[in-house]
């Protein structure tokens, strides 16, 4: 009998369990459903207003990408001082936060990307026939004025003198076989290295050491830098060479070594203008016809461009993956200007730029160009090219 009931007692608290369990899981399932739908709905509503929200700040905070949207380049007082290329690059500079220019041949002004404010971060006493040259580093500025030497950072402070005109003379001259010095003319920063020109040479300041070395002796006013070496085109422009920047071995790459004669006329070759782009040299040769090449080493080089008529060449400049050409095919007709887009190696041409007197700098999205009306002064002129 006692086993009996136990047995119904097990059986009867097994479906009472199992009746409890039911009913609790009913009771969860319609709390679930009685819940009320609007509040996920606010919660949506919500994300949608703060991604509208966001929207709507977006393009105040996009960096603007063209040189010519991030300042009001007709309040830049640019000076002239465009006789001596900077090694294939000018005096308007940028890294990813700021633009420099150099002001009334004294000053280098800092334009913000993010906000387009203007600040002068570096001022010298001025000096009649003097112009500042600068150069930008990784994590600084080198600066030059009156052939003294200075290391800033990007906004002017912590100012150190690297060499003073004086022992910068001392060696030049010490080097140098007329002992003639010139003065300093440009200034770039390149592998660690500071390099310059001094009217017909190219020098290299080692940082470390403050010592002068002589790259070239026989150079025109350009030259750029690729991967270790320095190339430039000699001073009869018949000839280019390539020089390591380490040992200062020199190579001549182009031309036949000949100078002009009578006798060699019909087939003598010049090189005008030389610049680096995405890795590469390219320069232009002036023989039967005028051509523009992309120099390769070991190979035949490149042809990427030839001009119709029998042009004068007066500037060759690269930046932002485009190459822009100056020319003229006789001294009655106009300038022209070519820029070549190595990406896609299509060429489009600038033709009757009013008052165009020479093509200066070529950075970005802007041409910089001397005027003919204000040849005397120290401005530039602009012109947007895209």
């Amino acid at each position: 009998m006692l086993q009996r009931d136990r047995k119904m007692f097990k059986l009867i608290g097994k479906n009472y369990i199992k009746k409890v369990v039911a009913l609790l899981f009913m009771s969860v399932l319609l709390i679930g459903c009685s819940q009320p739908v609007k509040e996920k709905t606010s919660q949506v509503v919500v994300k949608e207003e703060n991604m509208q929200l966001d929207k709507e700040v977006q393009p105040e905070e996009k960096q603007k990408e063209k040189l010519s949207e991030m300042y009001d380049w007709d309040n830049a007082r640019i000076p002239s001082n465009w006789y001596y290329p900077n090694f294939g690059e000018g005096q308007i500079l940028q890294n990813q936060d700021y633009i420099f220019y150099p002001e009334d041949s004294n000053k280098i002004v800092r334009i913000s990307k993010s906000d387009g404010s203007k600040e002068i971060i570096c001022e010298f006493d001025f000096i009649e026939d003097k112009f500042i040259h600068y150069c930008l580093s990784e994590d600084g500025m080198f600066v030059e004025y009156n052939s003294n030497i200075y290391s800033c950072g990007f906004d002017g402070e912590n100012i150190h003198k690297i060499i003073s005109r004086k022992k910068l003379k001392q060696q030049i001259t010490a080097i140098k076989d007329d002992g003639w010095y010139g003065g300093v003319k440009t200034l770039y920063f390149y592998k660690d290295n500071l390099y310059m020109v001094s009217y017909f040479y190219m020098w290299k300041l080692d940082l470390t050491t403050k010592k002068i070395i002589q790259m070239s002796e026989d150079t025109t006013l350009g030259g750029c830098f690729c991967g270790n070496a320095l190339y430039y085109i000699d001073i009869g422009k018949s000839m280019v060479y390539k020089t390591d920047i380490d040992t200062g071995k020199r190579t001549r790459i182009l031309g036949t070594g000949e100078r002009w004669s009578k006798k060699n006329s019909k087939r003598f070759k010049t090189y005008s203008g030389l610049t680096e782009a995405d890795g590469k040299v390219y320069y232009v040769k002036i023989g039967k016809k005028t051509s523009v090449y992309m120099y390769r080493e070991g190979k035949k080089d490149k042809k990427i461009y030839d001009f119709d008529e029998m042009p004068v060449i007066y500037s060759i400049y690269s930046d932002s993956g485009k190459i822009a050409i100056e020319y003229k095919y006789n001294t009655d007709k106009p300038y022209n200007i070519i820029i070549y887009d190595i990406k896609s190696s299509t060429t489009s041409k600038i033709k009757n730029i009013k008052d165009f007197s020479g093509l200066v700098y070529f950075v970005d999205d802007i041409i910089f160009y001397t005027n003919r009306v204000l040849e005397s002064t120290n401005e530039y002129l602009l012109y947007k090219v895209y």
